[in-house]
């Protein structure tokens, strides 16, 4: 176990020692199932019992991810057989828990500790290995100290965000378990029933290595023994954030991850569409708006083909789909391509609608909610003939005529999509677009965004002369402007003008920056 990750070290450890907790949490909160019937959000999909030990052979997230108990031993299972020579059994060759999954982070600071522990797990309901004690949970623990007594708290993480009033006492400010599952009935005939788990807040999906960093080892979903960024958050929080008192503006924050996951079965695909959801700026009716693109990615282990690529929900007509690198194509794994949409209102008011990508991966189509609200178009009255003082005035303006010193608004907005904090001290935030012939200023604003949300007010401006239409290169290389692009997501917004005060439509793209 000496190859272990921190946090996968950390998670085996406190499951370990909490045995007896994990028996009474998981009663309690199946009793409260019977009573409360909360809706399903978990993984409950499983296969038949495995003969030897009696839990079930696999759960199945529904999209491309089919897990066994991970039984190696380390370093990819957190758990092992005593006799790996020996097939596992029960009672006689069977540790006291495993894990069909596993995917557990930790935040140190120095001064606040945290671990985040997310399971799929099988143990037996009296601590020992014995038949007919099977039972299987899916556990959330938070647990973290450091913090200022009475202070409130919000922890996000893959599968939620929930808020505590941090305790007092030598312990952990934060110590919270939720173990939801079965425990066997002690009546004749009634065992475990492990489709409990469905009511758990552990997928669906289970977190999986993002494969835009690296591929996992054949046969697996992650290796525990590697800290790695993931993919499959439901909510799109690949993350592990602490915010709250005492705590850093934008507080303290991890994606790197240890996972577990033992594939049961052929290889399969994995079909992750990102962002989840598409918010546009304010358009124009008849005007489309600057398209943004929408990234699919083969995070699994087999290939997958894109069969099609399709608008539905309330307001389909007011969306199009353009150029697209999709539609036909055949992803291998860890392969993605790109789709662009754009805003094309036909009618003023708020608008929605749902980006469906079809494909071959298990889980059935990947949709992308796309919003936007559009205004009618300003009516322009013919310039009437001016009599009087004004009319010997060159250029004087007319009541009603549109703004002559907007120019239109720029196109091909690039900029690297993922970026460390090294290279941006090394290199600055480069931007480049093509600006339109009449342009002689272009103003370029960073924004954070969080939860897909861009912030109100930006975190930088800058206002570039320009010298002649075509390529516009720009090195946003401000030390102030570094200093405050710290880990997250961002968005750059660019608008042309013929004067400096005079800004038109803007064209905006995002971008994420690493440690």
């Amino acid at each position: 176990m000496s190859s272990m990750s921190f946090a996968g070290r950390v998670a085996h450890r406190s499951a370990r020692r909490a045995r007896r907790s994990i028996i009474v949490a998981a009663s309690a909160v199946t009793a409260a199932l019977a009573l409360s019937a909360p809706a399903l959000a978990g993984v409950g999909t499983f296969g038949p019992a495995d003969p030897d030990h009696g839990f079930p052979a696999w759960y199945d997230d529904g999209n491309g991810a089919k897990l066994a108990l991970c039984l190696d031993g380390p370093p990819m299972c957190l758990a092992g057989v005593p006799n790996p020579a020996e097939p596992a059994s029960v009672p006689d060759n069977f540790e006291e828990e495993a894990f069909y999954w596993s995917g557990n982070a930790a935040i140190d600071s120095g001064v606040v500790s945290a671990i985040l522990v997310m399971s799929q797990e099988a143990a037996f309901a009296n601590g020992a290995p014995a038949a007919g004690d099977q039972m299987t949970f899916g556990r959330i623990r938070i647990r973290v100290s450091g913090l200022q007594e009475g202070g409130r708290y919000t922890v996000t993480y893959p599968y939620g965000e929930r808020t505590f009033t941090a305790a007092a006492g030598p312990g952990p400010n934060i110590n919270d378990t939720q173990d939801v599952g079965c425990v066997p009935v002690a009546v004749a005939g009634q065992r475990c029933d492990f489709g409990l788990t469905a009511f758990s807040d552990v997928g669906p999906p289970f977190l999986r290595w993002d494969p835009a960093e690296s591929r996992p080892p054949a046969g697996f979903i992650g290796d525990p023994s590697v800290d790695h960024t993931v993919v499959g958050s439901p909510n799109a929080t690949n993350f592990f954030r602490i915010t709250g008192p005492g705590l850093p503006a934008g507080g303290l924050q991890t994606d790197r991850f240890a996972v577990q996951g033992k594939l049961a079965g052929p290889e399969t695909a994995f079909s992750d569409a990102r962002p989840r959801a598409v918010a546009f700026d304010q358009a124009t009716v008849g005007t489309p708006s600057a398209p943004q693109t929408v990234t699919v990615h083969n995070g699994g282990t087999a290939a997958m083909t894109v069969s099609g690529l399709s608008l539905a929900g309330g307001n389909p007509g007011d969306f199009a789909i353009g150029a697209n690198t999709c539609a036909g194509a055949t992803l291998q794994s860890g392969q993605a391509c790109s789709v662009s949409v754009a805003f094309a209102p036909g009618s003023p008011g708020a608008k929605s609608a749902v980006l469906a990508v079809a494909d071959n991966a298990a889980g059935g189509l990947r949709t992308v909610t796309l919003n936007g609200t559009a205004v009618a178009k300003p009516v322009v009255a013919p310039p009437a003939a001016l009599t009087g003082p004004a009319a010997a005035i060159p250029g004087a303006a007319v009541a009603g005529t549109v703004n002559a010193n907007r120019a239109a608004p720029v196109t091909k907005l690039v900029v690297r999509r993922a970026v460390t904090r090294a290279r941006l001290r090394r290199n600055g935030l480069r931007v480049t677009a093509n600006v339109p012939a009449g342009a002689r200023y272009v103003r370029i604003s960073v924004f954070r965004v969080s939860g897909n949300r861009r912030a109100r007010r930006p975190i930088w401006v800058e206002i570039r002369r320009v010298r002649k239409p075509g390529t516009f290169r720009a090195v946003l290389g401000k030390r102030a402007l570094i200093r405050r692009l710290r880990r997250g997501t961002y968005q750059v917004e660019v608008r042309t003008g013929r004067t400096r005060a005079t800004q038109g439509r803007a064209v905006t793209t995002r971008f994420r920056v690493s440690r």
